[in-house]
């Protein structure tokens, strides 16, 4: 799997999505001594600090002193803990795949959200001066899609900005992940669209299914309420979101949940969910 290369200085950041029931309980780190696992998470953080963020000079001592260990503890397990990294064949050094993964995930997180800001502030600023609210509702591969010709090059432009900064954060997710969207619900690229409220707000499916996925409070809370296993829950996910995919109807919702609008991605799953599943269990007269 591949990652932007690009160093990113210029992007402000200061945190990174750790799901702590995940790292806990990998078997990478089930498999550390109390010693090991400090010494690996001493080198992840490190790594977020360095220019080239999520990345580390292949450098036997350097290393060894960012874990502080002492010599001998570092060369018992210095092979093991450096297992967990990869070497990057054009600068040479070292990276831990899933832990850059999240870096470019927070990175792209922080560059949404800057232009959400900026288009905000645009419509604001439009709506003061005109008195009207723009109302933009476009899909990049959409026949339902408002021409182009009656959305204003600006808004145009802020939402292909957005569509292509997704695309750079769906080429960042695993390759299995990005391999069952393929085959469950035919997605194979981000599927963005842009809700008519003000100020302006853009959305992405795949985005929507991620935020589903990493909820697993929510997740267990929903299979709990319906009586579902995982496997029956996730058989209806994938299910609810081919069927708005395939039918555009996401294109009409205000976001993913009741902070962005009424009418949204969770809820309308969750409607969908309690439907199908009391249909399903209802006795089949012969």
């Amino acid at each position: 799997m591949s990652y932007p290369q690009t160093e990113t200085p210029d992007i402000e950041l200061t945190w990174v999505r750790v799901v702590i029931k995940d790292f806990i309980s990998s078997p990478d780190v089930q498999q550390m001594d109390t010693h090991e696992f400090g010494a690996f998470v001493l080198l992840l953080m490190t790594s977020f600090l360095e220019k080239k963020r999520g990345y580390l000079r292949n450098d036997d001592e350097y290393l060894r002193k960012i874990t502080r260990l002492k010599r001998k503890q570092w060369e018992s397990c210095r092979d093991f803990i450096l297992s967990k990294f990869k070497e990057d064949e054009e600068t040479k050094l070292l990276y831990n795949e899933r832990w850059l993964q999240e870096i470019r995930l927070a990175e792209g997180t922080i560059v949404s959200n800057k232009k959400r800001t900026e288009a905000a502030r645009e419509s604001r600023s439009s709506v003061k001066k005109t008195g009207q609210s723009q109302d933009l509702y476009y899909h990049k591969n959409s026949s339902q899609s408002i021409p182009l010709s009656e959305i204003k090059p600006t808004d145009t432009k802020e939402f292909m900005e957005y569509i292509e900064e997704r695309e750079k954060v769906f080429m960042s997710l695993e390759e299995d992940f990005r391999h069952v969207l393929k085959v469950k619900v035919g997605i194979d690229k981000p599927v963005c669209w842009a809700n008519r409220r003000v100020p302006q707000g853009y959305f992405d499916l795949v985005d929507c299914i991620i935020r589903v996925r990493d909820n697993v409070e929510w997740r267990t809370s929903a299979m709990r309420n319906n009586n579902l296993s995982k496997d029956a829950f996730l058989s209806y996910f994938y299910e609810f979101v081919k069927e708005i995919k395939d039918a555009t109807v996401y294109m009409s919702y205000h976001g993913y949940d009741g902070s962005d609008g009424s009418d949204n991605f969770i809820s309308h799953f969750l409607r969908w969910l309690k439907s199908k599943v009391k249909n399903s269990r209802q006795p089949v007269n012969r």
